[in-house]
């Protein structure tokens, strides 16, 4: 029970205070460590101001805050906040000062600080004295007044409207804001069935003086521009006004007439000299004239040559005859044509063809390319169809690699029967590929030019290499006998080994781990020590055995069990049991290997 300092009492207040003393901050919803309580409304509800170490490595901090809750400190919100605000938004840095009702975008808050500054859902008025000069609300945006403002509509100077319904209002208006009033109005209001895009007026205290830009009018046709004033000028784009006052007429402006007006003598005759008619002759009209004497109907290029389309005609442009194109998967029409680009683009390969198209002028016909690379020799051709104006397109085949196919010419071609050169030999840059045998007649074979070695035959028994070239063999070769008549040696090279996890060579001075093969059989030998004692697989051979063998190598550690055991694909070596750590094995097995 306390005193406010007016000598009367505020009654009783009952709270239960939950401290995060151990760690200030980070339990949310409790009220942290080093928090001053300022007051106290009725019971349950209150207001504190926090200024505490908070987050984790105090990265909220420092800040001070007043913060409200109903009922339990667990529903608390901040109502103000100042200093480090990361706590309320989570960007680090971010000094300022913050007041609202939350941080959601639905919360009214204000946010001021060296990250931005925000007036959420809050209308922000500048005023000089008592007369607002400018405004911004979340519904309608920015206005600027040159009267008293709000809620006096018809002064604002420029506004800017925000929240239009479908079909009215304005979007933006320098003036005022009645339609009749206005100094210029961009808008997509509906008014007298024209949907006006700019629009500028004059008062109507003055007459009627406007400018409108206007699209989709009804029902005058799909668009104009209107000058509008006492006499009613109009300059639309319909057929029945083209430039006109009332009388769809233009006058000669050298003499008045006899009345007061462009439109005074229209009816009674008088001074008609003064009258010029409009006359119009449009692209239209022209067309019509050139279609009666023209072929077949398609414009005036389509009797270049007499009663033949032009989709029939071989099309090229600019001073080289043909037109650019950087695909020529597309469908054009006849022509010559070079493929440029940075891709294939439909080419055969590269970037750079000529490419000649013929392509019938009707649907579901086949037509033809032929592309020859710019600068090569190489020529391809292909096949399309053409349905419905899109075309398929098949795949290439090169048919040349010189356009002239005489004496010394490499062509690709098909033959059903025999290729004969003569005496000159064929030649072929690239792979030659065969579905049957090479054949070679008398005492020759096969021969390599680079690095003077072959394969050939002189005799029925022996195949023999040419001057005097060896096998060389990564894999294994095999024959029913061998003959070696010197260096009768027939053992593999030695080959290193990766060891196991826990397992090392056994140092400087000693044979490291390795292996070789000779016939069915492979050779470990090596000296290894263990560096952990949970790991038993010493090293992986490259080969299968058919079946497990044991052995009991020398070793640091008496009766050391080793076996070979067969994986899929490989044999593994492994100590049984337990190793010992820093033990030495020396390792000098045969394994058969079948």
């Amino acid at each position: 029970s306390y005193a406010d300092g007016t000598g009367g009492s505020e009654g009783t207040q009952t709270w239960t205070w939950t401290r995060n003393a151990g760690t200030p901050g980070a339990a949310t919803g409790t009220i942290a460590a080093d928090s001053l309580a300022l007051d106290f409304g009725v019971s349950g509800n209150g207001y504190y101001e926090v200024n505490a170490i908070d987050g984790p490595y105090a990265e909220n901090s420092p800040y001070w805050r007043i913060v409200t809750w109903a009922g339990h400190p667990a529903t608390q919100t901040v109502r103000v906040q100042g200093g480090n605000l990361k706590g309320l938004f989570g960007q680090a840095n971010e000094y300022g000062f913050y007041a609202g009702d939350g941080v959601t975008t639905a919360s009214k808050y204000l946010r001021l600080s060296t990250a931005t500054n925000e007036f959420r859902n809050l209308t922000a008025s500048w005023y000089k004295a008592g007369t607002m000069v400018a405004q911004v609300t979340p519904n309608n945006g920015l206005r600027l007044q040159v009267g008293s403002g709000y809620p006096y509509p018809d002064e604002y100077a420029v506004s800017w409207y925000s929240n239009l319904g479908a079909g009215t209002g304005k979007t933006w208006s320098i003036g005022t804001y009645s339609d009749d009033e206005d100094w210029m109005t961009i808008e997509s209001a509906v008014s007298d069935s024209r949907r006006k895009v700019l629009r500028m007026e004059a008062a109507s205290t003055t007459g009627m003086a406007m400018i409108d830009l206007i699209a989709n009018p009804s029902p005058q046709g799909n668009g104009k521009i209107i000058l509008y004033c006492n006499d009613n000028i109009h300059l639309m784009t319909n057929s029945d006004v083209t430039v006109g006052s009332n009388e769809y007429k233009v006058l000669h402006q050298g003499n008045g007439g006899h009345g007061t007006g462009f439109d005074a003598d229209r009816l009674d005759g008088w001074h008609s000299s003064n009258f010029v008619y409009v006359s119009s002759y449009t692209a239209a009209d022209v067309l019509a004239k050139v279609l009666t004497v023209d072929g077949h109907n398609s414009g005036l290029d389509a009797d270049t040559i007499d009663t033949v389309q032009v989709e029939r005609i071989i099309f090229g442009e600019n001073a080289r005859g043909s037109t650019g194109k950087t695909d020529i998967n597309w469908n054009g029409k006849s022509g010559f044509y070079s493929k440029t680009g940075s891709d294939v683009g439909g080419a055969p390969w590269g970037s750079y063809f000529h490419v000649i198209e013929a392509t019938y002028a009707y649907d579901s016909y086949y037509g033809m390319q032929i592309a020859q690379y710019f600068w090569g020799e190489q020529l391809y051709h292909r096949i399309f169809t053409n349905s419905s104006g899109n075309k398929s397109f098949g795949s290439w085949v090169r048919i040349a690699d010189d356009v002239s196919l005489g004496n010394g010419s490499h062509v690709d071609a098909y033959f059903t029967g025999h290729i004969r050169a003569g005496s000159t030999g064929l030649s072929e840059a690239g792979s030659v590929s065969a579905n049957n045998w090479f054949r070679s007649v008398g005492s020759n074979g096969w021969f390599n030019a680079t690095h003077s070695g072959g394969i050939y035959m002189t005799d029925s028994t022996w195949i023999r290499t040419y001057n005097n070239k060896g096998f060389y063999c990564n894999a294994t070769m095999q024959a029913t006998y061998l003959r070696v008549e010197q260096n009768a040696s027939a053992l593999g090279d030695w080959a290193a080994v990766t060891l196991g996890t826990g397992w090392a060579n056994y140092g400087s001075g000693y044979v490291s781990a390795r292996y070789r093969r000779f016939g069915d059989v492979v050779h470990v030998h090596g000296m290894v020590k263990c560096t952990n004692a949970s790991y038993g697989g010493i090293l992986n051979l490259p080969y299968q055995i058919a079946a497990r063998y044991i052995y009991e190598p020398a070793s640091s550690v008496q009766h050391v069990r080793v076996d070979a055991v067969p994986g899929s694909g490989y044999t593994s070596i492994q100590i049984v049991g337990t190793p010992v750590l820093n033990m030495w094995v020396m390792l000098d097995m045969i394994i058969p290997i079948y």
